[in-house]
């Protein structure tokens, strides 16, 4: 893992014995931090979406296209890292390839759910 100053990057030590201790991956217990992941990611968007239109009305567009582009291009970089940025570091700063593996089978039930929930 890299390091600097011989610490490790987003490493916080009472954080992983919390989670080492209450949620064991080899229970049912680990799906609720992938719970609070998938609820966070909702309502960060949800927040995002409402700024994402004030900031682009504030832009005054001189036509609808340009408007709708903008708009949907903030959306979607915003989307994209939230979603996706705890999945980057398991992969590019973990390496941990099951871990990896684990996180994203667990998001596809719980968002899965979470659709047919809200629908």
């Amino acid at each position: 893992q890299r390091r600097v100053h011989g610490e490790r990057i987003f490493y916080i030590k009472p954080i992983s014995d919390f989670g080492h201790k209450w949620f064991d991956p080899n229970t049912n217990w680990s799906y609720i931090p992938v719970i609070l992941h998938v609820l966070v990611i909702q309502q960060l968007n949800a927040i995002y979406r409402w700024i994402a239109g004030k900031l682009t009305d504030a832009e005054n567009h001189e036509t609808e296209h340009k408007y709708e582009s903008a708009l949907i291009l903030k959306r979607f970089l915003f989307e994209a890292f939230d979603c996706y940025i705890a999945l980057f570091y398991l992969a590019f700063f973990q390496m941990n390839v099951t871990r990896l593996n684990t996180e994203l089978v667990s998001l596809f039930y719980v968002d899965t759910l979470r659709r047919v929930g809200t629908e």
